[in-house]
């Protein structure tokens, strides 16, 4: 048995595929999940997406500590992401960036 693909097997089963879209302006930047309908803002974009990976973690630890096996994805909320994509009244300094990340998943002890 080639113990290398059952490794890299379990590491893909671990990973959880995000879609993160951010949008900057006027001195904060937020970051929205989109699989997962959690947001974090920071001071800027790289401050903002830290907490909101310490934010995903804690909600997979939740459900991994509870027994569950997969974590169940809520997506974003049409209204709310037509907001997050065209909040009214409010001018951007940068444009929207949407970037992907495989965040690692530990499995519950």
């Amino acid at each position: 048995m080639d113990t290398s693909r059952v490794s890299q097997a379990a590491e893909e089963e671990l990973s959880l595929p995000l879609t993160f879209l951010s949008a900057c302006g006027e001195g904060d930047c937020t970051v929205l999940c989109l699989e997962l309908d959690i947001a974090s803002c920071g001071a800027t974009m790289e401050e903002a997406e830290e907490s909101l990976k310490h934010l995903i973690e804690l909600y997979v630890k939740d459900y991994l500590e509870s027994g569950e096996k997969r974590i169940p994805l809520r997506p974003v909320p049409q209204e709310a992401l037509l907001e997050f994509l065209a909040p009214s009244g409010l001018e951007r300094e940068r444009p929207l960036i949407s970037r992907r990340f495989s965040m690692p998943v530990q499995a519950a002890a």
